[in-house]
């Protein structure tokens, strides 16, 4: 057992360092000092496997106190500032979201027995380990810093939401108990079928659906859920501990298959279609297209008729994919209408309220970052471009060359530059309009700031996508992102957007930050672009 478990800490190690040294070649200036025989070097290698694997746990720690934060802190503090969560429930709504997010559905739809990873198939199918020696390793890997990391924030977020120490401790037991008692249903049903429930993705996708509703319409309809009355009564708390306990056992000892059937869930034919249609379900299903977008014809046809080369393949390309990113689009504008008509109905019923909000519209502009966020198209324009277009044709040397690669850029960026500029100029009109049909004054230069910083917030985000597409290309071949940096910058992108939306006021200090910031990222970002897109613009 400990030397299975060395072995996979190891190999861990090992493919996290060969990864961010993959990456780090791939940078702009320091990428081409880097020489290939830095794979042999042992020592920097055992060095570099030592720092990613203790920024993997960092990350790993992290992670537990930004989903407690998100998924369950967010939602009831903003429940408070609307008045839907009596003083003193916090508690019970923080344990119901946690039943149903990682009770239900964490352990259904992700499995550390069944776990489609390169890493089970190597240790299984070429390392020749022990299956059940591996199991005991797997288990201990990811549950051992699971529950470990989850502690210590459940203590935080609970004495921080007016709850106790044993609340705590009830909700980090439930975690335990229902952890392993759905892998032990999962390993159950595979030993009876051969089937493994977390691929079934109807299932699961139906779990989610109904776990979200479960967690959080209690919260916004202003009901205490019995979930923690029930569980953590006498009853409750010993229920839990034989499930947990019964799991556990099942999952370690009593499942005798391990060494026969299990073997056939590693199968490589399996590995390698699942990770694909595991990737096309989630990243990449809803920019797939389909027989009836090949056949598109919205009256462009006599005008791709006249253009020839890669303008003509970027237009087809464009009129293929109006399902995938116009119609997001149209869905955008209708519910910019949809808000902007519920706002003159609100004008018609209380127009003093009216007037009070529409005067204080501007200051909401750090809000309306956060939400250009999310309105923006630009990301999933580039996982189609990739999907249904880059993943074939970068294997041709013709379309890797370096006028092809920024030609095809500079097309894209106007096209969809300009899905993104119509739905800023939405915005910012029905704002406008809100404001004039109020009373308030509208015809003013912090209005006019105001609409020009969304305008540019929806260029930032089309370029922002772009940039990080053409220079760090984060897709690979078997449609996973595995590039670091694209996840770090994304991040801080996210991160910064959030933090906008923390802040409440929008003064003219404010909005020129904004204007300074997203005009030298826009300047920046088309610089790299065409500085080093003709050489990291690759499959992976």
């Amino acid at each position: 057992m400990n030397k299975t478990l060395k072995t996979l800490l190891r190999l861990k190690a090992a493919v996290g360092a060969n990864t961010f040294l993959y990456y780090l070649k791939r940078l702009w200036l320091i990428g081409k000092h880097i020489p290939d025989s830095v794979y042999t070097r042992e020592v920097l290698k055992r060095a570099l496997s030592v720092v990613t694997t203790v920024l993997g746990q960092l990350l790993k720690l992290a992670g537990k106190g930004m989903y407690l934060f998100l998924a369950v802190g967010l939602p009831i503090f903003l429940a408070e500032e609307e008045g839907l969560l009596a003083a003193g429930r916090a508690p019970a709504q923080m344990v119901n979201i946690l039943f149903f997010l990682s009770c239900v559905v964490g352990p259904m739809q992700d499995s550390a027995v069944f776990g489609v990873t390169r890493q089970k198939f190597i240790a299984l199918k070429y390392m020749k380990m022990p299956p059940r020696r591996y199991v005991y390793a797997e288990l201990a890997l990811r549950y051992v810093p699971f529950f470990l990391y989850f502690l210590p924030f459940l203590l935080l977020a609970f004495l921080l939401l007016g709850g106790s120490v044993w609340q705590a401790l009830g909700a980090w037991l439930m975690l335990f108990a229902f952890r392993f008692l759905g892998e032990a249903v999962q390993v159950w049903y595979y030993d009876r079928h051969e089937i493994v429930l977390s691929r079934k993705t109807g299932l699961v996708w139906l779990l989610i659906g109904l776990s979200i509703i479960g967690a959080y319409l209690p919260l916004l309809a202003g009901v205490e859920p019995p979930t923690m009355r029930i569980l953590f009564s006498i009853p409750g708390v010993i229920s839990m501990l034989l499930l947990g306990a019964a799991g556990f056992y099942y999952v370690v000892w009593g499942y005798k298959g391990y060494e026969t059937a299990f073997l056939r869930s590693v199968d490589q034919k399996y590995l390698l279609s699942s990770m694909v249609q595991e990737s096309k379900s989630s990243a990449f299903s809803d920019v797939a297209v389909r027989e009836k977008d090949l056949q598109a014809d919205d009256g462009s046809s006599a005008r791709l008729e006249k253009l020839h080369g890669y303008a003509y393949l970027n237009a087809l390309f464009f009129a293929r994919h109006r399902r995938q990113l116009v119609r997001p689009v149209k869905i955008r504008l209708l519910v910019v209408l949809a808000v902007f008509l519920g706002g003159l109905v609100f004008t018609f019923f209380d127009p003093a309220g009216a007037r009070q909000a529409a005067g204080q519209m501007v200051s909401f502009l750090p809000f309306f970052v956060f939400i250009m966020y999310f309105m923006s198209v630009g990301d999933k324009a580039c996982r189609a471009m990739f999907y249904n277009c880059d993943i074939s044709l970068l294997h041709y040397g013709f379309y890797r060359q370096p006028k092809v690669i920024l030609r095809n850029f500079r097309y894209r960026l106007l096209r969809v530059g300009l899905y993104d500029f119509v739905i800023g100029l939405a915005l910012s009109a029905a704002v406008a309009g809100f404001c004039a049909v109020a009373g308030a004054p509208w015809l003013t230069l912090d209005m006019l700031m105001f609409a020009a910083t969304i305008l540019l917030l929806s260029v930032f985000f089309t370029v922002h996508h772009l940039f990080l597409y053409y220079v760090f290309q984060p897709f690979t071949t078997d449609l996973n992102v595995k590039n670091p940096f694209y996840r770090i910058l994304n991040m801080a992108v996210y991160v910064l957007c959030f933090i906008c939306m923390e802040i409440r006021t929008g003064s003219t200090g404010f909005t020129m930050l904004v204007l300074g910031f997203t005009a030298a990222y826009i300047a920046t970002a088309l610089v790299l672009v065409y500085r080093y897109a003709p050489k990291t613009f690759r499959v992976k």
